[in-house]
């Protein structure tokens, strides 16, 4: 298996994110709240810009925007001492983590709507990534 590398920088953000809600690291709200400076956004307002004419780009596109600004809110919360409240979102089943998990769906449906599955081989179907996208496709295969 393998994963497309914005995906794995997300996760490697969200991490960094609970880690300074925890006490660790430094954040600041305005860049949290930039939703074209991390790995995903340079590819959604870069190279996937192409495929802004799909519902599923836009969709992707409105989620990802949306979960930056709440994290922007999480890190203020923070700012002003309210570290419990902020770790209440990104704890499993919070705000923030729904988000997230909203957001990998969104790029499932768009990835399925780009990369159209193809026969491999006998009875062995995976998604094919299409030519035009640079790394591999944004969620694991088998390989």
């Amino acid at each position: 298996m393998h994963y497309w590398s914005p995906f794995r920088a997300h996760a490697e953000w969200m991490a960094e994110l609970r880690e300074f809600i925890y006490g660790n690291g430094t954040m600041e709200s305005e860049g949290v709240a930039r939703d074209d400076q991390c790995e995903l956004g340079r590819w959604l307002y870069g190279e996937g810009k192409r495929y802004r004419h799909l519902e599923e780009y836009d969709n992707a596109r409105q989620i990802h925007a949306a979960l930056h600004r709440h994290a922007a809110q999480v890190v203020d919360l923070v700012r002003i001492g309210r570290r419990t409240e902020a770790a209440a979102h990104a704890a499993p089943g919070g705000k923030l983590r729904k988000m997230s998990g909203a957001l990998v769906k969104a790029f499932a449906r768009l990835n399925r709507r780009i990369a159209p599955a193809r026969r491999v081989g006998k009875g062995d179907e995976r998604s094919a990534t299409p030519r035009s996208l640079s790394g591999p496709p944004f969620f694991p295969t088998a390989r």
